[in-house]
């Protein structure tokens, strides 16, 4: 069988769950005996991708910025099906070409964040455009949680019966723990949290904090994100609460690191407003680490009623529960192996086997 893979877009950025979908897709696809893959690249991420996919067929194109990209992204889709004749096309970030190819396409949907977090006049039509030709056009709709399916179909209501849920994967339990520590002041305890961008709520994470060291424990917080928001937002909430000497703005983390972040953590806390699936949460899980959600997005689905789930400014909840953690260890050890158990078989690898599947009943319906 033969895919074409579009890696354009995906890549252009440089962190969030889309690009580690699309890395860990191709990773693994091309690892697959039965599957011919053909991916498309920019210039700038050949090398990249020769070295975690060694077995693709890569094509390589001149990308421009956003708007003034989308007609040279359809152009390369366009040449590249007509030389290769690919049996699937697959783009894991929304967009298809502008027209139906003779060959079924699969897109992967992540969420409809659009319609539910400001997005500027021409980002919100520039998205709706798109999402509105690629939902009727798509032969097969990948989406990554029953939530993100529900948005879906209530705003596009033709693609039921169209789509496909599969969770994403994490890598986790893959990394062996490493002889590197994160420099954690003195080996206190400490919560970690995430956040690029304002509907992430690292506020939440921040108040939460404040109440446990109110209540005496000396604890710290590792914030992983960069950007505005944790500059501008962040940072400035820190000082004005007196708690910056305990924050550890982390900024972007490795992922050997990363794994020993989660495994060292007394607690996840992400209490974001806006979730379609919440890698964090799995990744946190799989790492023997308790987590605190919010009750918004797919987030409740996701951590299948483990940890704790609170409105997303429940500073009390999730402050009374990590201070559970700290003072009872028999718990929080079973709080751990809980959370180990339910996601430690949730892989990439899994992931990728279900995308498989869809490829191959498309096939089959097509051929029947």
């Amino acid at each position: 069988m033969k895919v074409l893979f579009n890696a354009l877009r995906p890549l252009q950025l440089t962190s969030g769950g889309n690009r580690v979908y699309t890395t860990e897709l191709m990773r693994r696809l091309s690892r697959y005996d039965d599957i011919d893959l053909i991916i498309i690249s920019s210039i700038e991420n050949k090398a990249w991708i020769d070295e975690i996919a060694p077995t693709a067929t890569i094509r390589v194109t001149k990308l421009k910025s956003h708007l003034q990209g989308l007609p040279s992204e359809r152009k390369a889709l366009i040449k590249a099906v007509a030389i290769e004749h690919p049996d699937i096309v697959h783009s894991p970030v929304t967009l298809l070409p502008l027209w139906r190819p003779a060959c079924p396409t699969v897109v992967t949907i992540h969420d409809l964040s659009f319609f539910d977090i400001p997005q500027g006049v021409l980002k919100g039509l520039y998205k709706r455009l798109i999402y509105k030709y690629t939902t009727n056009n798509a032969d097969i709709i990948i989406t990554i949680s029953k939530f993100s399916e529900q948005m879906i179909i209530k705003h596009y209501p033709k693609t039921d019966g169209h789509i496909r849920v599969i969770w994403h994967g994490q890598k986790i339990s893959e990394q062996p723990q490493s002889s590197h520590h994160i420099n954690n002041a003195n080996n206190k305890p400490y919560l970690i949290t995430f956040g690029h961008w304002p509907h992430k709520n690292v506020e939440a994470a921040v108040h939460v904090f404040h109440s446990v060291r109110n209540y005496g424990k000396d604890i710290r917080l590792k914030i992983v994100g960069v950007g505005k928001y944790i500059d501008d937002v962040i940072y400035p909430l820190t000082v004005s609460l007196g708690i910056s000497e305990y924050v550890d703005l982390l900024g972007e983390v490795a992922d050997k690191e990363l794994a020993d972040l989660y495994r060292g953590a007394t607690s996840l806390v992400f209490l974001s407003k806006y979730e379609g699936f919440g890698l964090p949460v799995i990744e946190a899980m799989a790492s023997g680490c308790p987590t605190i959600v919010s009750d918004q997005g797919s987030l409740p689905e996701i951590a299948g009623k483990l940890g704790l789930i609170v409105g997303a400014n429940d500073y009390q909840s999730a402050s009374t529960y990590i201070i559970r953690l700290l003072e009872n260890p028999d718990w929080a050890q079973s709080e751990r192996n809980k959370a180990y158990e339910y996601a430690s078989a949730l892989t990439w690898d899994k992931s990728v086997k279900e995308t498989v599947d869809v490829y191959y009943e498309i096939l089959k319906s097509r051929n029947n």
